[in-house]
C-alpha cells in the first residue's frame, strides 16, 4: 500500500477511535480534523521504535496541547487504545 493509503488509513482510525473532540458525532463536519494528527501518529509509527506507548504519547500530546484538551484517565484510555489498534495496522503495512 502507499503511503498516502497509509495515511488515509490512521485518518480514518483517528476519526472513527480516538475522536477526542467528538467529530464523528457532527454528521455534516468534513472529515478532515485529524489529518494532522494522522500524520504525526503516522510518523511516530514508521520512524520511531517508541512502539505503541510512542503513539500513545504523541495522541495525548496532541489532544492536551494542540487541542487544549485537560488530561483525564478517560482520554488517556483512548488514546491506549487507539495506539494499541494504530501498532496492529502497522504490522498490516509493514512499519514495525
Amino acid at each position: 500500500m502507499s503511503h498516502d493509503t497509509n495515511r488515509t488509513r490512521v485518518a480514518k482510525l483517528l476519526r472513527d477511535e480516538w475522536d477526542p473532540i467528538g467529530e464523528g458525532l457532527i454528521p455534516d463536519l468534513p472529515h478532515d480534523e485529524y489529518v494532522h494528527s494522522a500524520e504525526l501518529a503516522y510518523a511516530v509509527m514508521t520512524q520511531t521504535q517508541g512502539g505503541d506507548a510512542a503513539v500513545a504519547a504523541c495522541l495525548l500530546r496532541v489532544a492536551t496541547e494542540d487541542m487544549a484538551l485537560p488530561d483525564s484517565d478517560r482520554l488517556r484510555a483512548r488514546c491506549d487504545r487507539a495506539a494499541r489498534l494504530l501498532g496492529a495496522m502497522a504490522l498490516e503495512f509493514g512499519a514495525r
